[in-house]
């Protein structure tokens, strides 16, 4: 058994974890113990982040699950459910109806992560499972609602964190953003947006007031009650999809493209249990596919296009699944991960 711990709040256990080759689990947030963690970000009542276990191998992630989840966490914080792992549904072999997504139509995933997804809704079928096209109502709305439910202070924490630091390069380009102030952001995000909509979209959602905040507290419990109601008339036991748009790419680009969070930090706006995969890696035929297929329509999709092309070296670099389940069915989600890891190997 080899796992660690990490914490996530918009991907950055799953993301790492597709970017690295290993596997990786974000449980609901109220099965999880959060005394004694200090937050990125602390102060998001609606962006939930959690701890959870990364490790070489789904079995490692439900050893981990299965000794965290007992009486001496749930004796020792009040505020998680004392509910033990369940592992009669870990262990149930009942066929599922799992929905699926190739791409979000917000952030165009690579032709490598829309593959791993296509081939997963094969296996998956072969297997018996029920597989149905599910496609996540208003993406762009949920990525607003993100930054404005992530961001709640503008970035103000950011900066005070970094008062006496030195900047990274790589995230000098944010720091810059949360200096500048909300109003001169809006006006930012109207000028590029003939550009690069998706950015403009960002630098459009920082709350300016808190009256403001509270509209988008109140609209984030209007979408989480859209989405499950679209789930439940899909019939629906879980969704596979990309856990990224893109594999992983030099430090300063991903510093430029932000709006790539719209596959993973939706479950942590949706406070949903979700995991990745490891499944495949990048292939000539991939990177072919990205000079052949890939829609360069603006300059987050240019930048990926650049670093993902024939020549860029991204070939043999690891692509994971994204696996999803509904609040509290952090089982079955892992359920699904065992199953999935089980048919790609």
């Amino acid at each position: 058994l080899i796992a660690g711990v990490g914490s996530d709040v918009g991907g950055s256990i799953r993301v790492p974890a597709h970017y690295s080759g290993v596997v990786g689990f974000k449980p609901t947030s109220d099965r999880m113990t959060q005394l004694r963690s200090v937050a990125s970000i602390p102060g998001r009542p609606m962006m939930c982040a959690t701890a959870g276990p990364m490790g070489r191998d789904v079995h490692s992630l439900v050893m981990f699950m299965k000794a965290l989840l007992d009486k001496p966490m749930f004796d020792s914080d009040p505020y998680v459910m004392p509910v033990p792992f369940r592992d009669e549904i870990f262990r149930s072999t009942e066929p599922l109806t799992i929905g699926y997504y190739e791409t979000d139509g917000f952030f165009d995933a690579l032709p490598c992560c829309r593959r791993v997804v296509s081939k997963t809704k094969q296996l998956l079928e072969q297997a018996g499972h029920r597989l149905v096209p599910f496609q996540p109502p208003d993406i762009p709305l949920a990525v607003s609602l993100i930054v404005r439910s992530c961001v709640v202070d503008g970035g103000q924490y950011i900066i005070d964190q970094l008062a006496d630091d030195l900047v990274d390069p790589c995230v000098r380009l944010i720091h810059i953003l949360y200096c500048t102030p909300v109003r001169l952001r809006h006006w930012l995000g109207k000028l590029v947006r003939p550009l690069d909509a998706k950015s403009a979209l960002l630098l459009g959602s920082f709350a300016s007031s808190t009256a403001d905040l509270r509209r988008a507290y109140e609209a984030i419990g209007h979408y989480r009650t859209l989405f499950v109601e679209r789930w439940k008339r899909a019939s629906l036991d879980a969704l596979i999809c990309p856990p990224h748009a893109v594999v992983a790419m030099p430090d300063h680009v991903m510093a430029r493209l932000m709006s790539v969070v719209s596959y993973s930090a939706l479950y942590n706006l949706l406070d949903f249990p979700a995991g990745s995969v490891q499944c495949s890696v990048v292939s000539d035929r991939d990177e072919q596919s990205v000079e052949d297929e890939y829609n360069v329509r603006d300059l987050s999709a240019k930048q990926v296009f650049q670093n993902c092309r024939v020549g860029s070296g991204s070939v043999g670099l690891p692509v994971g699944l994204q696996c999803v389940t509904l609040h509290g069915q952090d089982e079955l989600c892992l359920r699904l991960m065992a199953e999935v890891e089980r048919l790609w190997s």
